[in-house]
């Protein structure tokens, strides 16, 4: 089994939300497309909503954080944070935190401190 795979297979989101409130929503354009067809909306719109402005030649965005952080489709559900659109969610949500950049951005995910914690155990190494 690669490293990869016994790190997901460590890996239990714990509903923190840190991701959500400090990295927020990723750009993805395949997912600006599930997300015209999960709400019936128009891309521009989605677009301007949860990004920014599109330039006015409809090539480029002009990002504007406040709207993409913290995520606006993360929702409060008791004690947990939870994602709103989980089953259309962006590749980069998807992935986080083992496939993104191999650390979890700098936000101290506990489920990631876990896996750690346990690859230690299993492997005997520090990554």
């Amino acid at each position: 089994m690669g490293l990869f795979s016994k790190s997901w297979s460590n890996f239990k989101c714990e509903s923190c939300g840190k991701c959500c409130t400090q990295i927020g929503l990723p750009y993805d354009a395949g997912f600006i497309g599930r997300l015209s067809d999960y709400f019936g909306d128009d891309v521009v719109q989605l677009v301007s909503k949860y990004y920014g402005q599109v330039s006015s030649d409809g090539k480029s965005i002009e990002f504007d954080e406040s709207k993409r952080t913290p995520c606006p489709f993360l929702k409060k559900n008791d004690d947990l944070l939870l994602c709103s659109i989980y089953n259309i969610r962006p590749e980069g949500c998807r992935l986080y935190p083992i496939e993104t950049d191999w650390a979890d951005g700098g936000i101290s995910c506990p489920g990631y401190l876990r896996v750690l914690e346990k690859l230690k155990t299993i492997e005997g190494e520090i990554l």
